[in-house]
């Protein structure tokens, strides 16, 4: 069974849909994709770079990152500004990726802004089949490289022949029928995505660069980590890997005790939703660094790995330091009730305020 998503925020309500096969149910868990910041590539000087300010934003609906990058010498600075999109992968039959944007070529909604104006990136985009590039199959061929957004109506577009001669090459795949009994197809390549724009730095100057695209936001309609689970055997490694990755403490667990209640079926009705960040390594150190992470509602708990923390807000946590180097990745963890779950006695307590 063949499945993927096109935005798919399952515990979020919001304008999204999902581009599933039949068969796949709104309960299976969609996976996060990694996502990251600026790579600062093809320095005129890098002896004149510096970072003076890195400022990271999260959300279970935006990332937002600010850079201040600084010319410490007396020429124009020239610079790259690289954007890496998570690659997709869609060989795996049974992949629900998270992809909140609609669009098949820049599907993270990601904008760029320099010095407050906006600033449009210029984007390549590949499809490759067991390494072979099928880009320009498919460009011909009027299919979408992301399968989001429209892309069973491209392909119903398409005649029954070119249908079947990508099927022959192995590019898609038939997988059920929709629901007035038409075949579905869905891809087998893999689509990798770059965004870049050119920018100068004034000698002596300093330019804003800010960042912000949608979350990909991994979610499981329940989590391991209930007490009824987490003290399963068949469970103990899932459960030891996931406190390690999102650093899960005693307090964490007692206040999903909390929320969960001991009932092996899940009736409180927590549910779990995941982002992963992975980091590229800036030119320089930030000369000064802030990351906050906010849950944006109260009645979620959440955990992830990151020392000298304080609390900003009802919602939110931050961190600063100077002269830091963001970790290679971060993975954030949020567990909540589902909204209007009824609560029954005894079972799971009033959320956490």
């Amino acid at each position: 069974m063949r499945y993927l998503t096109a935005a798919g925020l399952l515990l979020l309500a919001g304008p999204f849909a999902l581009l599933t096969a039949p068969g796949a149910s709104g309960s299976e868990s969609l996976i996060e994709l990694p996502t990251g910041g600026i790579a600062f590539s093809k320095l005129s000087d890098r002896a004149s770079f510096a970072l003076e300010s890195e400022n990271i934003v999260i959300t279970p609906t935006n990332v937002a990152i600010s850079y201040a990058v600084a010319n410490k010498g007396a020429a124009p600075l020239e610079m790259v500004l690289e954007f890496h999109f998570p690659d997709l992968d869609f060989s795996d039959p049974d992949a629900q990726y998270a992809i909140p944007g609609s669009d098949p070529v820049n599907f993270l909604g990601a904008s760029l802004q320099i010095d407050g104006k906006l600033a449009s990136f210029s984007f390549t985009q590949k499809a490759l089949l067991d390494g072979k590039d099928v880009t320009a199959v498919l460009r011909q061929s009027k299919i979408a490289l992301a399968p989001v957004g429209a892309f069973q109506n491209q392909l119903a577009a398409t005649p029954q022949a070119l249908r079947e001669k990508l099927s022959s090459q192995g590019l898609i795949v038939e997988s059920g029928a929709s629901v007035d009994g038409q075949p579905l197809f869905f891809p087998s390549w893999t689509v990798t995505t770059n965004a870049t724009r050119k920018a100068v730095v004034p000698p002596m100057g300093v330019a804003r660069i800010d960042l912000n695209y949608l979350t990909s936001l991994g979610a499981s309609p329940d989590t391991a980590l209930r007490k009824a689970l987490r003290e399963q055997k068949g469970l103990e490694a899932e459960v030891k890997a996931k406190r390690a990755t999102y650093c899960v403490d005693d307090g964490f667990l007692g206040g999903l005790d909390k929320l969960a209640g001991a009932d092996e079926a899940n009736a409180g009705g927590v549910s779990e939703m995941r982002i992963w960040l992975q980091m590229n390594p800036a030119a320089a150190p930030a000369a000064h660094f802030k990351l906050v992470v906010d849950k944006a509602k109260d009645r979620r708990i959440v955990s992830f790995c990151q020392n000298n923390l304080k609390k900003a807000s009802a919602t939110s946590f931050e961190m600063r330091s100077d002269n830091y180097t963001p970790a290679p990745e971060l993975r954030v963890l949020l567990i909540e009730r589902r909204a209007n779950r009824p609560v029954e006695p005894g079972v799971a307590g009033p959320p956490p305020k």
